[in-house]
């Protein structure tokens, strides 16, 4: 008799054990998939900033490029230019050939 109850009683415990561990791996699959869940929407909201990033990258690169083609002789010249190449001045330095002690 004393047998059957302490069958019965580790039973019992490996019944409550086995719920447990459902439980607490139930438990753990849930956060687990939450976790990768909010990844990926973090993750598309990473992609949305990234082309917004990239067309904003191109709509100034279009606009630099624009200015640069605007920019030639004629331009310089309106806003105050002027060419060097009519006015040259030389700057000239003697160096002496020899140098001496207290000379």
């Amino acid at each position: 008799m004393t047998k059957v109850i302490k069958a019965k009683f580790n039973n019992v415990i490996l019944i409550r054990l086995f719920l447990i561990a459902i439980v607490l791996i139930s438990v753990l699959y849930l956060y687990f998939l939450n976790n990768t869940i909010q990844a990926v929407i973090e993750s598309k909201n990473n992609y949305k900033n990234i082309q917004i990033i990239s067309q904003e990258y191109q709509s100034l690169e279009n606009k630099y490029f624009n200015l640069l083609g605007k920019i030639d002789i004629d331009y310089a010249r309106q806003m105050g230019f002027v060419d060097q190449a009519q006015r040259v001045d030389y700057i000239v330095r003697q160096t002496a050939v020899a140098y001496g002690k207290g000379f």
